[in-house]
């Protein structure tokens, strides 16, 4: 977790830059390590702020948010995205355009993660979700359970094949590397590919994703799931064998590396922060660097035009899985990622972990305003659902507004954006001391996890034929038989069938879930 925090904090100084304005940021100093900087936030209409080595950006800030929805329990995924994700944008440096609509989607009265359906969802393949899903394979250890919780992550904010296969290939890619304390190299890439491809059957484990989620997708696309699903792995199929030709090249270059990044159109804007491309150019540096997470950061941080900090915090996330060793300089929060690093591996071992005290969801009011996230609870300042704040650093003012460094109670620091004269915030979001969790809080709805036996790798996931792959019985037939409804084939007689079916050989939580299914079939955008 410390290097790819660091590597995070590296790349973010020059993410969205060219030349002058690197030079700029870093005052003339070699970027070579963290250090202090300067750049603008808030957008364009933003401020100048005074950024202290280490700063690390919406990459890791949305780590740390998932790694608070995990516990002994497993993942919290309403959690994550009723609470975390809905904070997340006032506090955020960076992030995507599906990220924050999907924050801004789940702020709505009627929000449920699994039918997060704002404006694009299903166009959404951008890197936004393979890059916060690390801690579900950290808190795994070697149980291989974790492919389920990647997926329910992913899909609370992007819902194209390639943001969520790129997702499963990265958490394939990093449980690889702290199972076999070595980086995955181009002869395992094809086998750590073929468990990404068959991951799709995950979504048949989960009744949401099943029943809700992708018929609700294939319905917007008029196109079946699955097909795009392999499409995308057949791009990154593609995109292994150019990775591919750079590693073969000894030592590497900035040169060879320049080639790699426009082959695969990693400076092209509608192709730069691909959810696959970035996670193959991150392979590539992993195995070029197998033993070295500085110089393959440093080398992504360098390659101006690119997603810098993205590439470069799943690159030395591979790597120091595999050799851990300690940082060069300086990162944002190292006692809270210490902190938090080592709540994971307890999970992973099978110690009890309370969750995060978060606010009981029942009582929730997701913020409405980006300024009415950080208010007083009781009198004292506080961030909605998460933590008391004390101003630590510098104060920006933007208009009728504030950004100010603050420091939680939970450990976390934050440069967040607030109204010049705090509001008292609704009594359901104030904080929860974390020593007293309440029984009524929030608690994960998640799918049994199901073991991967991931090595060998080529026995991650059953192939789509085998005796091992799901199996549908009873009301779960008549929901595919829904979903290979055709558009315009509205026929009446065939759902009342399925639904008096559905009445006679099933419960009522299985008929409700059959209405859903033909609800959200005929009825999602």
């Amino acid at each position: 977790m410390l290097w790819a925090a660091w590597a995070d904090a590296v790349g973010f100084i020059s993410e969205l830059t060219d030349e002058s304005g690197l030079r700029h940021r870093t005052h003339g100093n070699e970027l070579d390590g963290t250090l202090d900087w300067r750049r603008r936030i808030g957008g364009k209409y933003g401020v100048h702020a005074d950024l202290p080595a280490g700063t690390y950006s919406d990459d890791t800030q949305l780590r740390l948010a998932t790694a608070r929805c995990i516990s002994s329990s497993g993942f919290d995924v309403e959690a994550f995205a009723r609470i975390e994700l809905p904070v997340w944008p006032a506090y955020a440096l960076g992030g995507g355009r599906a990220s924050r609509a999907a924050a801004t989607s789940m702020t709505k009265a009627n929000a449920t993660w699994y039918a997060n359906f704002y404006d694009g969802w299903t166009t959404a393949g951008g890197n936004g979700a393979a890059m916060r899903i690390q801690p579900h394979v950290w808190a795994d250890g070697f149980h291989d359970t974790y492919i389920s919780a990647v997926i329910r992550d992913a899909t609370v904010t992007h819902g194209h094949p390639r943001a969520l296969l790129g997702a499963v290939l990265h958490a394939i890619a990093l449980s690889y590397s702290l199972r076999e304390s070595t980086t995955p190299t181009p002869r395992t890439w094809i086998d750590l590919l073929a468990a990404a491809r068959r991951a799709v059957r995950f979504f048949r484990q989960d009744t949401d994703l099943w029943t809700i989620w992708v018929p609700a997708w294939e319905h917007h696309e008029q196109r079946s799931f699955d097909d795009a699903w392999n499409q995308a792995a057949d791009e990154c199929d593609a995109l292994l064998d150019i990775a591919g030709r750079f590693v073969a090249h000894t030592p590497p270059t900035s040169d060879t590396y320049q080639t790699l990044v426009d082959q695969m159109g990693l400076r092209d804007p509608k192709t730069l922060g691909s959810g696959t491309g970035t996670v193959i150019a991150a392979l590539a540096l992993a195995a070029a660097f197998p033993t070295d997470p500085r110089a393959a950061t440093l080398l992504a941080a360098h390659t101006l035009g690119t997603d810098t900090d993205t590439i470069a915090t799943m690159a030395a996330a591979l790597i120091a899985a595999a050799h851990p060793q300690p940082l060069p300089s300086p990162v944002q929060d190292e006692v809270y990622l210490r902190a938090t690093a080592a709540r994971l591996a307890a999970v992973a071992l099978g110690e009890h972990v309370r969750p995060f005290a978060h606010p009981d969801i029942l009582r929730w009011k997701p913020p409405t305003s980006q300024l009415d996230t950080v208010g007083l609870a009781d009198g004292t300042p506080a961030i909605s659902g998460l933590g008391w704040i004390d101003h630590t650093r510098q104060v920006y003012p933007s208009r009728d507004s504030v950004w100010s460094w603050v420091h939680s109670s939970f450990g976390a620091s934050f440069l967040i954006k607030h109204r010049n004269e705090l509001r008292e915030l609704p009594t359901g979001n104030w904080p929860i001391p974390q020593t007293e969790l309440s029984d009524a809080a929030s608690r994960p709805v998640a799918a049994q996890p199901v073991p991967l036996d991931l090595f060998p790798v080529s026995t991650v996931i059953p192939d789509a034929d085998s005796d091992e792959d799901v199996r549908h019985t009873g009301v779960t037939d008549d929901l595919d038989e829904i979903r290979s409804l055709r558009r315009d084939a509205r026929d009446d007689d065939t759902l009342g069938r399925l639904v008096r079916e559905a009445a006679l050989r099933g419960n009522r939580d299985e008929l409700a879930l059959l209405i859903g299914a033909i609800w959200s079939h005929y009825s999602a955008p």
